[in-house]
């Protein structure tokens, strides 16, 4: 690779960045660094990395970006100095390029055209003044209408096809520069989040993880789950396998509806920028307890969801549902509650339908009963922000058709020397040769040759 030489920084900065070098660095450093964000985990919890990596290696390993590699500033920054790599490389070859193209070299001496890869003698056996015009016709069929070249003692033609197929390596380099620069714009402005929605609620922001934390992201307006279905296949027996799961949605505005919409695997809904995708669905159990004081007549209704924690009525206590268990051995349907008290560590507790007394054995200030159960459908749908998609599509489409020019529209080029005596031919020297492809080349220039013979031209 010839770099442009300069004492100067910007000479320096030149071929460093159009180094070749830096391009195979680059490469390697990205995938190397793309096998650590597939061995460690990405956007996990801090417990699990905890649990896997202990605290003074999760430290570390958090310090460098590492368990959220592919939205960090330096795995970013290689991206850019690719992007920046490509173009400067792309700079550096391209007025050669453009000069080969559109001012290309003819050089009309027979000494030049015998140093092409692909020469041909060939001797008229028949004189005749159209003879000239009959091999450009035969070529023509070929490679097209040529630049045509007349002297005292001679005629030439210039052919020439397929040169703008040079231009497919820099639309293959550009179109890798732009599915970058989507990539980046989609990582820094883009994300993907999560929202559940228990069928008949309303929610006006999603979850987003960061740092292995859930964060909440406002949507700017609601979205109402009417309604969530799931579908089986019929297997003519007990066994259930689910076939489809949907979720009927309602976008509200300023408490308008503004759109409804069904989200199917596979089938998202667009709105506002966000794309909603059907990702799981589940079951949540909201349970009504009675709380009574054991000495005293003071009795409260307490209703919780999986999760939640609420505060009891007329005490300094806190509820917490864990779980909802619809059979536990043989005590049938029952959840598992954490109570937190100021006077006492937290503690666990279980509550059973069928045996509402069970509480009491426990002692304590305050009996829990278990009163009804009720089990409410949710579904959860996947929210993705990726402003960089149309400009990677874009960056797709033209890697396709510059990979097409590149391999499938090679340059050919054929010299036609005719050395003529009182204007007519004697002696044709064909010179050619071809950027890529040149098995099809020779196969094409075999092809010229038949046709030269048909109209009296003899191999030598």
């Amino acid at each position: 690779m010839k770099q442009r030489k300069s004492d100067g920084l910007s000479g320096i900065v030149w071929n460093l960045f159009s180094s070749l070098r830096l391009t195979i660095f680059l490469l390697i450093l990205l995938a190397a660094t793309s096998v650590l964000g597939t061995i460690i985990l990405q956007n996990g919890t801090p417990e699990q990395y905890l649990a896997e990596y202990g605290p003074n290696l999760t430290r570390v390993l958090d310090f460098f970006g590492l368990f959220d590699m592919y939205h960090s500033w330096w795995f970013l920054a290689i991206l850019a100095l690719l992007v920046l790599n490509l173009v400067f490389c792309s700079l550096e070859r391209f007025p050669i390029l453009w000069r080969q193209i559109f001012h290309p070299r003819i050089d009309l001496t027979p000494k030049s055209i015998q140093a092409q890869p692909f020469t041909r003698n060939l001797r008229a056996t028949k004189a005749g003044k159209g003879l000239g015009e009959e091999i450009q016709k035969n070529i023509r069929h070929f490679l097209g209408e040529p630049k045509r070249f007349e002297g005292s003692d001679r005629l030439l033609f210039y052919f020439e096809k397929g040169r703008y197929g040079r231009f497919g390596v820099y639309v293959a380099h550009l179109s890798i520069i732009i599915i970058l620069i989507g990539g980046m714009a989609g990582s820094v402005f883009g994300f993907k989040g999560v929202v559940r929605i228990i069928e008949g609620e309303t929610v006006d922001q999603v979850s987003l993880r960061k740092n292995g934390r859930y964060v909440g992201y406002p949507l700017g307006y609601q979205v109402r789950c009417d309604e969530f279905d799931i579908s089986y296949y019929d297997t003519g027996g007990p066994e259930q396998f689910v076939s489809e799961y949907t979720s009927s949605v309602t976008i509200l505005e300023n408490d308008r509806e503004v759109r409804r919409e069904k989200i199917r695997v596979n089938h998202p809904m667009t709105h506002g920028g966000l794309k909603f995708y059907q990702s799981s669905y589940g079951q949540e159990a909201e349970v009504f307890l009675q709380v009574s004081e054991r000495e005293g007549d003071a009795s409260y209704e307490v209703q919780i969801r999986q999760g939640q924690r609420v505060r009891i009525p007329g005490d300094r206590s806190a509820l917490q549902m864990l779980g909802y268990f619809p059979e536990v051995h043989t005590f049938g349907e029952g959840v598992q509650m954490a109570l937190f008290s100021r006077d006492e560590p937290p503690r666990r507790i279980w509550l059973f339908r069928k045996f509402p007394d069970f509480d009491e054995k426990r002692g304590g200030r305050l009996v829990f009963t278990l009163k009804d159960v009720l089990i409410r459908e949710f579904t959860v749908l996947q929210v993705a922000k990726d402003p960089g998609v149309w400009v990677v599509w874009i960056g797709c489409i033209l890697l396709i058709f510059g990979t097409v020019m590149a391999f499938f529209v090679p340059h050919r080029r054929l010299w036609v020397h005719i050395s003529t005596k009182n204007g007519k031919p004697r002696e044709v020297l064909l010179g050619g040769n071809a950027h890529r492809n040149k098995v099809g080349f020779e196969s094409e220039l075999a092809g010229i040759i038949q046709r030269l013979e048909q109209i009296g031209l003899k191999v030598t």
